[in-house]
């Protein structure tokens, strides 16, 4: 079959996608770190299979996690807190809690599709900036 413009999708620039999975990704770890207290137990140690001397703890590991989640959450809140007003309910209504569709996005904004992908793109690239994803 013969490659036409209509049939060969572009790929997203990697600085979107990361963007995109950042937005999608902070409500889940919202409700994550509500629900997570740090344990008060001692910790549980386990030994490697491989035959290295370092013994790894569950609780290290989580408390490891759950400090990459924080900071994703900090840096997907500064990224939020420099858009516009109407770029931030673009990008708000899509995302959270759940990602939509972009037609129910449209209907319930009241803007044309061509309006929320400029919206939509400006946000994206002011998120970016300021993550460090774009110059």
């Amino acid at each position: 079959m013969k490659a036409t413009k209509r049939n060969v999708r572009r790929q997203k620039p990697e600085w979107r996608r990361k963007v995109e999975w950042m937005l999608e990704v902070y409500p889940q770890y919202q409700q994550a770190l509500k629900k997570w207290h740090p344990s008060l137990v001692s910790p549980v140690i386990m030994e490697r299979v491989d035959g290295g001397n370092y013994k790894s703890s569950i609780t290290e590991k989580i408390a490891l996690i759950h400090a990459e989640q924080q900071q994703l959450i900090k840096q997907v809140e500064y990224a939020l807190s420099l858009l516009l007003k109407n770029e931030l309910q673009v990008i708000t209504t899509t995302y959270f809690p759940v990602k939509i569709p972009v037609i129910i996005v449209c209907s319930r904004l009241h803007y044309s599709e061509r309006k929320y992908y400029y919206l939509k793109e400006q946000a994206f690239r002011k998120m970016a900036m300021s993550l460090g994803l774009l110059e």
